[in-house]
């Protein structure tokens, strides 16, 4: 395995995680939406999974049977969509992992295009990386007056982070981060 000083691009850490885990990232998208829909209602059809993942059925049913092949469900051809146990376990850690992350960016103040932004890192964090946002996030929660809607702190953003960094003020030398050119 690579060391911790060594870099590769995006790609290259995408290639490392793709031999450790034998689901894609579209792979997890669905199973974490199967886990999603089996919340809410006892039968998921197909066109269910293809509506909740904008995708077209056809799509979806490709998918649906190399999940089935892996072990992640039970599918019959026009039948409906069940998560195996390991597809439900699975599923949970992804939705926990889904949740953890857009609740951090929610604590740090990103309001704009939080969806799009944890669904790009769920695919990137390590495990590790997860089970160190939940301590942060629970140590938060222990923590009184830090988190949104308490006194000493009150909005809905770590202080400092209510506004995002216009790149003209980036540019300021007394800023941090700033260029110091």
């Amino acid at each position: 395995m690579a060391g911790e000083n060594q870099f590769y691009t995006v790609r290259g850490y995408a290639l490392q995680h793709r031999k450790r885990n034998s689901l894609t990232d579209s792979m997890e998208d669905y199973v974490e939406m199967l886990y999603r829909l089996s919340l809410k209602q006892k039968e998921i059809r197909l066109n269910d999974l293809a509506t909740a993942l904008n995708v077209k059925p056809p799509s979806a049913t490709r998918m649906v049977q190399k999940l089935a092949k892996e072990g992640f469900l039970e599918y019959r051809r026009y039948g409906h969509l069940c998560l195996t146990q390991h597809g439900r376990e699975v599923g949970a850690y992804l939705l926990e992992r889904h949740n953890t992350i857009s609740e951090f960016l929610r604590l740090i103040g990103v309001r704009e295009g939080r969806q799009q932004d944890t669904e790009r890192m769920e695919h990137y964090l390590s495990d590790e990386a997860i089970t160190c946002l939940r301590r942060f996030l629970a140590c938060l929660k222990e923590e009184k007056g830090f988190l949104p809607g308490q006194p000493a702190l009150g909005g809905n953003a770590l202080p400092g982070a209510r506004e995002p960094l216009h790149p003209e003020r980036a540019k300021r030398r007394d800023l941090p981060g700033s260029d110091p050119r």
